[in-house]
């Protein structure tokens, strides 16, 4: 976890609910409603947007 860093260890938390409710409808044949696709784009993005690298000029 030293080498990763915090951002990395921050995103495993984020993707916790994607993961269950990939398992939840693989494991036990729930359909998926509306709302959970887009909470999975959100969690998504939000685990993407740290990810990214902004040069900035000083």
């Amino acid at each position: 976890m030293r080498d990763a860093g915090a951002t990395v260890a921050s995103m495993v938390t984020c993707l916790v609910p994607l993961v269950s409710t990939v398992a939840g409808v693989a494991v036990l044949g729930k359909g998926p409603k509306w709302h959970q696709p887009v909470g999975a784009v959100v969690i998504l993005l939000a685990a993407a947007l740290p990810q990214r690298t902004s040069v900035r000029s000083t």
